[in-house]
């Protein structure tokens, strides 16, 4: 599946991911909590407590352990969970993404 980032268009699965599991809570209130399936340096599989009411294409905040409050996209649901790409990463935030990732690589 290809997805729209913000620099350029990539397929999700050719990104290296990582199997690991970290907290994770959806929107600013962190009403929805749930943890990663996987996680690489364009996007995020997470499986959530409770039911997902968002859709496809829909853009929030994932606050994840260890890395902090991350702008993402929903790009699909599927039977292993909801799958979000990152957006507009930089600066401290791709640095502590990229810290996790190293530790889990």
């Amino acid at each position: 599946m290809d997805f729209q980032s913000d620099d350029q268009t990539v397929e999700r699965r050719t990104a290296e991911r990582h199997a690991g599991t970290l907290s994770v809570a959806l929107g600013g209130n962190g009403a929805v909590r749930g943890h990663t399936i996987d996680i690489g340096s364009r996007g995020v599989l997470c499986s959530f407590d409770d039911d997902l009411t968002m859709t496809v294409g829909d853009v929030t905040e994932l606050e994840l352990e260890r890395i902090g409050a991350l702008r993402v996209r929903l790009v699909s649901h599927s039977s292993h969970g909801s799958h979000f790409e990152f957006r507009g990463l930089a600066g401290d935030a791709r640095a502590r993404l990229d810290a996790v990732l190293a530790e889990m690589g």
